[in-house]
């Protein structure tokens, strides 16, 4: 029952996407390593990167702008390494925090 529930959520996510193919294709282009990827793969990757997009946020910080081939790019390269694997390894994410430049945490872990 819960499964048909959210394969209808993801469709029709993907149906209602901001983005079109050839916005992922040419964001997919600024993405050297994308280039090994077949046909079926950039598909499905466009895919779960669409579902990402729908399901975390992506914020700037320190006055960073996240435009819409930021969020693309985001997207596609977070989807890259679950692509055969699935969106619920991301299922702790809620946000993505962007920063400017490099960041260093002042806390240390015992």
């Amino acid at each position: 029952m819960f499964g048909i529930i959210k394969d209808w959520r993801e469709q029709r996510i993907l149906d209602n996407s901001e983005f079109t193919q050839a916005d992922w294709m040419q964001a997919a282009e600024r993405i050297v390593i994308l280039d090994r990827l077949n046909v079926d793969e950039m598909k499905h990757l466009f895919e779960l990167a669409t579902l990402f997009l729908a399901d975390k946020s992506i914020t700037g910080a320190q006055g960073f702008e996240i435009t819409n081939a930021v969020r693309q790019s985001i997207a596609l390269q977070a989807c890259l390494p679950i692509l055969n694997l699935g969106l619920d390894w991301y299922a702790g994410w809620s946000s993505i925090i962007i920063y400017p430049g490099s960041y260093k945490s002042n806390s240390t872990t015992v």
